[in-house]
């Protein structure tokens, strides 16, 4: 919390749960790997602001399924997942969530930057037509 009562998250990957195993290699990456974006893997130099909301598509994801959408000990093979994979949808996991989130979940997880939400003010707009 800043002295200014604003809550800042850096790394998502900060938080862990008791039994996952660490696999960030200290130089190797501009993020965390369970979190990282598409774009962060293939050119750190270009990526922006849309690899954020990609990385808050994992949160979201896990928040609500109780897992992350890629899961490997293997960082290759999780690289390869963020870059390639389609994410088993949400409503799967849990029937009972509304399609609607399902989609915004889905969207901010899309390969391809110009695919995703654009902005937070986007992001906001879709989570209140959602009823939960």
């Amino acid at each position: 919390m800043t002295s200014g009562q604003v809550l800042k998250i850096a790394d998502f990957g900060i938080a862990k749960r008791a039994d996952d195993q660490p696999i960030t290699v200290s130089g190797t990456l501009g993020g965390t790997p369970y979190y990282i974006s598409p774009d962060q893997i293939m050119s750190l130099r270009d990526a922006d602001h849309r690899s954020d909301l990609y990385s808050l598509g994992i949160v979201a994801y896990e928040l609500f399924a109780n897992e992350r959408p890629y899961e490997s000990e293997n960082l290759t093979q999780l690289l390869l997942m963020h870059l390639e994979a389609t994410p088993v949808p949400l409503r799967q996991r849990r029937p009972e969530l509304p399609e609607a989130l399902d989609a915004i979940v889905l969207k901010l997880l899309a390969k391809r930057p110009d695919e995703r939400f654009q902005n937070c003010a986007q992001v906001t707009q879709a989570l209140r037509d959602v009823a939960l």
